[in-house]
């Protein structure tokens, strides 16, 4: 018990740590970076030709894949979003289009496609990752509510799981417990130029 403790603690200081840091990045720096961070998941896209991806609607401190999103779709990838399904669980959701027709708020603000249809989690090739601290090793930090911790164990071991962070979210090291899903590579932009 003392053990899950520490970890909690240990992430709750991560978390603010990282939290401050993306606060510290202005808008130009975050465009600039949301840009490139798009432009290495095309490169990795062609790389590994996947027939579906789960990407995720950005936050407002994380970075904006919506344009790699579009490219996606435009070239007949399947592509997916969570749609919350209850505490701590997700699915991935079908986007038929980014046009914002056919899309609802879910009760963390976070757009979603509406309707209930979802991707079969074994025909998911690829997910993005967001979270606030990754490390080097793959380790990610989450916003704590556990989603993509329950949800990406569920996947096929072929999926390619990628963090998509800024420079100013990687860590020396993010504290991690056995529940905690590593991921199989990071794709990190700098902010300055």
């Amino acid at each position: 018990m003392a053990d899950e403790q520490s970890l909690a603690k240990a992430k709750s200081a991560q978390r603010k740590v990282c939290r401050e840091a993306l606060a510290g990045l202005a808008p130009d720096e975050r465009n600039k970076a949301s840009a490139s961070v798009c432009s290495q998941l095309l490169e990795l896209l062609d790389a590994t030709n996947p027939g579906t991806v789960m990407g995720y609607m950005p936050l407002e401190d994380e970075p904006d894949i919506v344009p790699f999103l579009e490219q996606a779709l435009d070239r007949g990838i399947v592509v997916g979003v969570p749609r919350i399904t209850g505490p701590g669980s997700m699915v991935a959701a079908p986007v038929p289009s980014m046009e914002p027709a056919g899309w609802i708020e879910d009760e963390h603000g976070i757009r979603t496609p509406s309707g209930e249809d979802e991707i079969p989690i074994g025909q998911i090739d690829m997910v993005l990752v967001p979270g606030l601290g990754f490390d080097a090793r793959c380790n990610r930090l989450g916003r704590g509510g556990g989603y993509y911790d329950r949800f990406l164990p569920g996947l096929d071991q072929r999926a390619i799981l990628v963090g998509c962070c800024f420079e100013c979210q990687l860590r020396k090291v993010i504290e991690t417990g056995p529940e905690d899903a590593r991921l199989s590579k990071i794709i990190m932009s700098s902010t300055v130029n």
